[in-house]
């Protein structure tokens, strides 16, 4: 999958023309959300890839943010943070993430390990719960989600805690973000996230593809690329 990856990559830092991300060769944009603390996100399938598999590319005014790829079941299979391309790819799965058992039962619960660029280990453990069955956004209809996970290195010890609340695209089989709250093991919180999809772009529609966020950007938005 390089060839793609380093497309897109270059994608996130150069438009095809005037204002307009650059897609990766090969590859074709479904989907531009633009949210309400000044990010955006597109998303995009590649012929290169396996069928079901998707890229989904955040990011704020200043570029920072993260490119992740998932698979139809919204498998975690790679993701790179953003602008430095730190990558970070899954290596094994316990019980991977299941959309269909999410759709099916109102729960998943998942135990996976990746591994960074770097070699560094991590093991995420949890469980997602279908909380709302619709919400409509710009026209579009969303379930709502909330997680819970643990994330432990190599050796087992808890690094972090992360709760919050996701939207679920039950057509396009993925998510968006919503709220992500993060602890230390002593139960410090040390990162709070919130925002909210206000336009859900199609191609047909002015503004796909914008390299600009639009909305909540009158102030500086910090913006967590892990």
């Amino acid at each position: 999958m390089r060839y793609a990856v380093v497309g897109l990559i270059l994608g996130c830092a150069s438009g095809a023309h005037a204002g307009q991300f650059a897609l990766p060769r090969g590859c074709e944009a479904y989907l531009t959300v633009q949210y309400d603390n000044c990010s955006l996100s597109h998303h995009f399938t590649c012929a290169v890839d396996p069928d079901g598999h998707q890229w989904a590319v955040f990011t704020d005014r200043n570029g920072r943010g993260n490119a992740s790829r998932i698979d139809r079941e919204t498998r975690w299979v790679q993701s790179f943070s953003l602008p430095a391309a730190t990558a970070r790819r899954t290596v094994s799965e316990t019980d991977p993430f299941s959309l269909s058992e999410l759709l099916e039962t109102g729960e998943d619960q998942f135990d996976f390990m990746t591994r960074s660029a770097d070699g560094e280990e991590l093991r995420w453990t949890g469980v997602d719960r279908l909380e709302k069955e619709t919400e409509v956004i710009d026209g579009v209809e969303f379930g709502v989600i909330s997680f819970q996970n643990r994330v432990a290195n190599g050796e087992g010890e808890v690094q972090r805690m992360e709760a919050g609340t996701n939207f679920i695209s039950r057509e396009w089989r993925m998510y968006l973000p919503r709220t992500h709250q993060v602890w230390d093991p002593e139960g410090t919180v040390i990162h709070e996230e919130e925002r909210r999809p206000v336009d859900i772009v199609f191609p047909e529609d002015d503004g796909f593809l914008a390299l600009e966020p639009i909305h909540g950007c009158a102030i500086d938005v910090a913006f967590d690329a892990e």
